[in-house]
């Protein structure tokens, strides 16, 4: 996180203040300038992390006469057919390999063999091993099919386009952190003003969308306690997101250090698990060329950990590997830094022979 949107968060502001109404209109006004979805969206922000606005997106939206198709390729993919499990929505799962894309030629077959099915969702990146779903072609498929979009794009949303515009989108959730950098807590859903208009009776009181866009229209004001500090955090990160070049400012800077890191690692032998044609440069998983025996990926992460990088832990437990985030503010110095630190871990361990 950025000083600035730290030190943004040090301001105290009461919750029912027309100076907070008026920092709520304004992000909600940002966030879907940063979305291009024009007027017949609404942004409707979420106390809580991404999972809290995924789960009032599905539980609000959905009626009972709907039938959703949740296409997943991993765990996130997943979690949204374990909120349709928990609010007994009518839905079914195609679960597919989380080393590929999932294929807009599988869904269109569940489709077509499955008439009910009024709706799909889809990961637009799904970080568990960081695999890029393509979207365009489930949207292309879904609009042949007449059935509706929803989106997480928790960890694309700021760094990659998420059409919406005369596309079957009916909502995209996305969250504060990730590449819009402000901090976590708040989360936020993008709908169709018509879905959100025509939503079904509350299944949840603090979760329920559409209540929450009512209010929102009707006083400006949030139905319960907003997290103020990390809403002013977002107006700042905002800001530096439009001063840093918008969405391809992000993905230039984030592609060099991606870039950076993953030739790096390549010297040492340590290579992406995910074909190149399939990545983003916002997480991606590498396999360490040596067995458990040798050093786990899990003892590597703990001793980068005490060497200022933290790195995320692995999904995939058929290789010895981890993973390694691009997004956020890092630096080249930073690239650099994690290869270098990789470097002397393995030669002060006596594991650069076994990379020969």
């Amino acid at each position: 996180m950025a000083d600035d949107v730290r030190q943004a968060m040090l301001e105290d502001i009461g919750s029912r203040t027309p100076r907070m109404e008026e920092l709520t209109r304004k992000i909600r006004n940002e966030l879907a300038e940063v979305a291009e979805c024009g007027d017949g969206f609404a942004v409707v922000p979420i106390q809580g992390s991404g999972t809290y606005a995924l789960e009032a997106m599905l539980s609000s939206l959905l009626h009972d006469t709907d039938k959703l198709l949740v296409a997943a390729n991993g765990p996130y993919g997943e979690r949204m057919a374990q909120i349709c499990r928990v609010h007994g929505l009518n839905h079914r799962a195609l679960n597919s390999s989380g080393m590929r894309p999932v294929s807009a030629a599988e869904i269109e077959a569940v489709l077509q063999a499955d008439p009910a099915v009024t709706h799909v969702a889809l990961v637009h990146f799904e970080t568990a091993l960081g695999v890029l779903n393509d979207l365009d072609a489930v949207l292309a498929v879904a609009s042949r099919r007449g059935v509706r979009v929803f989106v997480d794009a928790m960890s694309s949303f700021g760094a990659l386009p998420v059409p919406m515009r005369n596309r079957p989108v009916t909502a995209v959730a996305a969250s504060s952190n990730k590449c819009l950098h402000g901090a976590p807590g708040l989360s936020f859903v993008i709908a169709d003003r018509d879905a959100l208009e025509n939503a079904p009776p509350g299944r949840s009181l603090s979760l329920d969308l559409a209540a929450q866009f009512r209010e929102f229209e009707k006083s400006g004001q949030w139905r319960f306690t907003p997290p103020t500090h990390v809403i002013l955090a977002l107006e700042r990160a905002l800001a530096s997101y439009r001063a840093q070049g918008g969405r391809a400012g992000r993905w230039a800077h984030y592609s060099a250090i991606a870039q950076a890191i993953t030739s790096g690692l390549a010297a040492l032998g340590i290579e992406a698990l995910i074909e190149s044609r399939f990545r983003a440069p916002i997480i991606a998983t590498f396999v360490l060329p040596f067995g458990n025996e040798v050093m786990p990926a899990a003892r590597l992460s703990q001793l980068l950990i005490e060497r200022g990088f933290v790195i995320y832990p692995s999904v995939y437990k058929e290789q010895n590997s981890y993973r390694v985030g691009f997004i956020g503010e890092l630096t080249q110095e930073d690239a650099r830094g994690v290869v270098e630190a990789t470097r002397s871990i393995l030669v002060a361990h006596h594991c650069l022979p076994a990379l020969a």
